[in-house]
């Protein structure tokens, strides 16, 4: 007997109401068009790890990975070499800067953070409220001298309380870390008087390196800077806080450094000096030896993220580990004698990772590797090849992406570009639903998985029955404890087969095996009350049961129908169906049916029980066999389902005339088998396959999730005081969990192996994809730069590649169009290109270059046409193609097959009106310009008979711009490259003079927006306007229009809620929501944060309750909390 304790399994069954309207305000968001106020939300939070360090934030005794990402701050303890989330919050403010800290009589440490806005706060972490303190906050001053290109922000000290900033050229500032005073009458007055923050003027204004030293008596800097004539220096500085200034009488160390010096490493105390690193050599200057130097040289490479040094005491050394940007991981060795002076200095190639933006060491050859272009790693270094042991997902950077509804059932996929450097994947986006697991039970050959009810309490599952390859086995939950006990023998069912399927009536369990048809009574050592058995020469193969109703077949096209009668088994005839049987199911509806799949003929029948009469039935039309079945009821609507040997799901109505509405899409990549299971008190379906789907209804309308599993074998609800939730069971285990009501997203990697995807695009008739990729090849010795590029064409199923077209040398994809075209009677890809040359980066050619489609997914090169630009944008007009070619527009006149290769694509510059044109969009005649500095302008053709193009309106104001979207004929959304959103709207068709209606900071940059969306929302709803859009910090979010009145009582909403929940950091809400982009700032308007509206769903009931009131000085909100959360988590389902 096995036994298993089911430890801290309790939890409530969560239930989630869906609102349908509230007073009509919100009813119309799903008919909604394009507006002036829209509702900004993300799907997905950044992923990009811009920086991490670590430290005991949490617990004192316990050392955690922190990590900042963008805007958030996420905290992970490493345990069992697995990377596990206890923490994470936001800020109201990108994250520049993040580093540890100590407060004086703390036992934890405490963060210090400066974000883009130049302000900075110190958080700590408060155990008992489990919420974040915030310690210190503020603007380190306003001066006349410029923001410095790169900051840097370092923990001085043994006692790391005092930290040292360059953030305005010319001044360094510095921070003591003290903490919140305490105390009553004399002692308050005296612990009021915390040291300030002070600036200290220094002669350097270009500072491209500093480091904290820390083993000197005094606080001590190094800097690498350059002069104004470009040459480089080191210099030290000893900081006098007494004065708050340098601290002249102190003798600093000088001396020139090379031209090509870009880096300094700090030694850790004992030690002292700091190491010098260029892109050839690293010199090591010791200042016991007066700053003595060692050096090592290495191969031309230029270092992306290094970590701290670590110290080996027995070795006398202390090493590093440093990162390149061809994605190397190094790690630096000095060797000290035992004076403490350097003898030795060398680099050693440990192997290839990810880019690293962050390197944070570990013990037991443990080290982090955060990234902001690829997944973030936590590696192991003690085996060759680098072992990776957990990976935190990105998306980052999301460089373009497409969208499509594959099966036309309204489930929407997302395909992104992501990564960077050689190191790009696809990643596939849909929406779903998460598993949580609680407790893993590991279990071999699991074929399928079923519970028993408790005798005499219908409510509690007490039993598991688990199928497996030699048998059955039985996991029991003895009444009244927490203990799983693994029973050699259960009643009189037959364990040494393998279970076809099993169901209770009554008290009664009806069991079968190949072997026959038991009927038990329903506890441990009940007997044996009837069995029933097929001829000697037969096995039954395929079996289902539902409560007093069993069918079954033995072979040959038989199906039989056994029923539970007085505690016996009764049958009656077989019924001959002529092909053999491969799968079974029996209704729940009021009536009884069975659905038999069948090896060929009528492929699916339906029967009624218990006669087995023909009621309806239909064939496969590719032939392929049904391998599961299921009847069941949804939404009042019942439906027959059934899955084929390649993934497919096919499902009808049925109806008084049969089966009908037959639709088909794709679930997995192989065989799929379907699961009855009762989710948030609604029947449901799990289909259990390599990529696992919850089947729900919403309005009579079927809805398909992704769940975060793979290759699943079973799935059933349990139902017990230990655990209540649902088992799914894998090829090696049973897993106990839940399923999160709350949706998130699902990402599927496809790695593209040492190359970086570029644009994307999603070929309807052929179900395809094609990506423009390239890779970089660095010479080692003066690094230049070589680029390859493809068009690579994926199976948008499966992201499988299924053809590929070399480009021309040093040539890159930039835009893809699609078009089709009558003269070919098919399909056409266009593809815009650059031609990257060392020799003159500042005027790049182009090509653009036509392929058809063919059915059998092979792209033909129709032509290429050389430009003289790079094609930044393409796109759909006037029955043909618009390009920007630099700052020219160029359009596809005509295509003559019979013409020469290179000329059978007629392009005609229509316009030159701009510095670049990035970024294009059309509608009807209409085309929408982004841009790189002049902002947005609308382009239309005259009235000629050559249809010249004009500029019909233009925003005058200088706008950095990165991509634009037309959002009605007067209407026009643009983001920028300072983080924005605005829109732009032409008063009057005269009017030249594009006006401004709407301005939103968003804090991330918005590489791509596509109209569309990825929730759940059934087909026949339409996307009601929604748009998408990608960030550079892997960030994936949606903009939804509202209503005026929509919007105004949002807006009250919004600032309800910042009354009752003060941020951390206290960075104001409305500062870091400004428009700024370095000329002008505006107030935020006509846009909502839905992050923040969405954030009422985490709030306790009674901070609820205030928000509704208006508590701290806010407005009454026309409604109660249930309605509130009702219009909310529909604004949060729709995204």
């Amino acid at each position: 007997m096995t036994t298993w304790v089911l430890g801290n399994l309790k939890h409530r069954a969560s239930s989630r109401t869906f609102v349908v309207v509230y007073a009509e305000q919100f009813s119309c968001l799903k008919r909604s068009s394009m507006s002036t106020f829209n509702y900004v939300a993300s799907a997905q939070a950044p992923t990009a790890v811009n920086a991490a360090v670590k430290g005991n934030f949490i617990v004192k005794d316990r050392i955690d990975l922190i990590v900042s990402k963008e805007t958030f701050v996420e905290v992970y303890n490493i345990e069992n070499d697995l990377l596990s989330l206890v923490y994470q919050f936001n800020l109201y403010g990108r994250i520049e800067a993040l580093e540890t800290c100590q407060m004086q009589g703390r036992d934890t440490c405490s963060l210090f953070i400066f974000t883009d806005q130049g302000r900075y706060c110190i958080l700590s972490y408060d155990p008992i409220q489990s919420t974040i303190i915030t310690e210190q906050h503020g603007h380190p001053g306003h001066h006349p001298a410029r923001l410095a290109d790169d900051i840097f922000v370092r923990t001085i000290g043994r006692e790391r309380n005092l930290v040292v900033a360059s953030i305005y050229s010319g001044l360094l500032h510095v921070f003591p870390i003290t903490p919140i005073p305490s105390g009553k009458g004399k002692a308050k007055a005296v612990n009021t008087l915390r040291p300030e923050p002070f600036a200290i003027r220094i002669d350097e204004f270009l500072i491209l390196s500093l480091v904290a030293l820390d083993n000197e008596p005094e606080p001590t800097i190094a800097v690498l800077y350059a002069n104004e004539r470009k040459r480089r220096f080191i210099k030290t500085y000893q900081l006098n806080l007494k004065i708050k200034s340098i601290n002249e009488q102190a003798f600093g160390y000088q001396a020139n450094a090379r031209d090509s010096d870009y880096l300094l490493l700090p030694m850790p105390a004992p030690y002292t000096g700091f190491c010098v690193v260029s892109d050839s050599i690293i010199t090591c200057h010791d200042k016991r030896g007066t700053y003595n130097s060692k050096s090592t040289s290495i191969n031309f490479t230029i270092m992306s993220a290094y970590s701290d040094f670590t110290i080996d005491e027995e070795q006398n050394t202390i090493q590093c580990f440093l990162s390149d940007t061809s994605r190397v991981l190094y790690v630096l060795r000095i060797w000290f004698n035992i004076n403490g002076a350097v003898v030795r200095i060398a680099l050693e190639s440990l192997g290839t990772v990810v880019r690293a933006t962050a390197i944070v060491p570990f013990p037991n050859d443990r080290v982090f590797l955060g990234s902001a272009q690829a997944d973030s790693t936590l590696i192991k270094l003690d085996s060759k090849p680098i072992t990776v042991l957990d990976e935190l997902l990105s998306l980052a950077p999301i460089v373009d992406f497409c969208l499509f509804d594959l099966d036309k059932q309204g489930r929407q996929t997302m395909v992104c570009c992501s990564g960077a450097d050689n190191n790009g994947s696809l990643r596939m986006v849909q929406d779903g639903v998460g598993f949580l697991p609680k407790t893993e039970l590991s279990m071999a050959g699991i074929k399928g998985v079923w519970t028993l009810k408790q005798k005499g309490d219908s409510s509690i599952d007490n039993a598991m029955v688990i199928s497996t390859v030699h048998g059955t086995r039985i996991l029991y939950i003895e009444p009244g404890t927490d203990v799983v006990e693994e029973l050699s023998e259960f009643s009189a069912l037959k364990l040494e087969e393998s279970t076809l399927a099993i169901d209770q009536v009554d008290n009664l369990i009806v069991h079968v095996t190949p072997s026959g048809v038991r009927l038990v009574e329903n506890e441990p050592n009940g007997a044996l009350l009837d069995e029933w058995r097929p001829a000697p020469d037969k096995v039954i193969t395929v079996a289902a049961v539902n409560g007093s109703q069993c069918v079954l077949s033995s072979g040959r096209g038989e199906l039989i129908c056994i029923e539970v009668k007085d505690n016996r088994l009764a049958y009656d005839a077989p019924k001959m169906l002529g092909h053999e049987i491969s799968c079974l199911d029996i209704s729940h509806f009021q009536k009884s049916y069975v659905a038999v799949g069948l090896w060929g003929g009528q492929h699916i029948q339906v029967l009624r029980l218990p006669d087995l009469s023909n009621v309806a039935q239909d064939a496969s039309a590719e032939g392929l066999v049904p391998r599961s079945v299921v009847l069941t009821e949804l939404d009042h609507v019942q439906y027959l389902m059934l899955t084929l040997g390649d993934g497919q799901l096919v499902y009808y109505r049925l109806g008084q005339q049969g089966l009908v509405d037959k639709k088909q899409l794709t679930l997995g990549t192989h065989s799929v088998f379907l699961h009855k299971l009762i989710h948030n008190n609604r029947p449901c379906i799990f289909a259990a396959s390599d990529r696992p789907t919850m089947i729900t209804s919403e309005n009579k309308r079927l809805v398909f999730s992704g769940v975060n599993l793979k290759e699943i074998r079973g799935c059933k609800e349990f139902n017990n005081p230990i655990h209540q939730g649902v088992i799914v069971a894998t090829d090696r285990s049973l897993v106990f969990g839940r399923i999160n009501p709350v949706r998130k997203l699902h990402i599927t990697k496809a790695p593209l192996y040492n190359e970086t995807a570029r644009r994307v695009l999603y070929h309807e008739e052929t179900k395809t994809i094609a990506v423009g990729t390239s890779t970089v090849k660095r010479n080692i010795d003066d690094g230049s730069e070589h680029y390859t590029g493809w068009l690579r064409i994926f199976d948008a199923r499966t992201l499988q590649e299924l053809n590929a077209y070399s480009l021309l040398e040093h040539e890159v994809v930039e835009s893809l169009c699609s078009l089709y075209m009558e003269e070919l009677e098919s399909e056409v890809v266009f593809v815009g290109t650059a031609i990257v040359s060392e020799q003159d980066k500042d005027q790049l050619p182009g090509r653009v270059l036509a392929f058809q489609v063919l059915t059998n997914y092979e792209y033909k090169l129709l032509d290429a046409v050389n430009v003289s630009g790079v094609v930044y944008s393409m796109k759909p007009y006037l029955g043909s193609i618009i390009m920007s070619v630099n700052g020219s527009l160029y359009f596809l006149e005509s295509f003559k097959q019979d013409e020469e290769s290179g000329k059978k694509l007629r392009l005609v510059p229509k316009l030159h009106s701009n510095m670049i044109a990035l970024s294009l969009d059309t509608r009807n005649d209409m085309l929408l310009v982004g841009d790189m500095i002049h902002s947005m302008s609308v382009i239309k053709p005259d009235d000629s008979a050559e249809r010249r193009l004009k500029k019909v309106a233009s925003d005058y104001n200088p706008n950095y711009m990165q991509t634009v979207k037309i959002l009605k004929e007067d209407l026009f959304l643009g983001a920028d490259a300072s983080y924005n959103f605005f829109i732009l709207r032409q008063m009057s068709e005269d009017a030249r003079r594009l006006e401004i209606v709407g301005e939103y900071h968003l804090g991330e940059l918005v590489n791509s927006i596509k109209q569309g969306s990825i929730s759940r929302q059934p087909s026949d709803t339409g996307d009601g306007g929604r748009l998408l859009y990608g960030t550079v910090g892997g960030s994936i979010g949606s903009i939804i229009p509202l209503e005026q009145d929509q919007y105004e009582f949002l807006v009250v909403v919004q600032q309800n809620i910042l009354n009752i929940r003060p941020s951390i950091g206290n960075l104001e809400h409305r500062v870091w929501r400004m428009f700024q982009n370095g000329i002008r700032k505006a107030e935020p308007h006509n846009f909502i944060d839905g992050d923040l509206v969405e954030s009422f769903l985490q709030l306790s009931y009674m901070e609820k309750e205030m928000v509704v009131k208006g508590s701290n000085g806010g407005s009454l909100l026309p409604c109660d909390v249930e309605k509130l959360q009702d219009i909310i988590e529909q604004l949060a389902n729709y995204r």
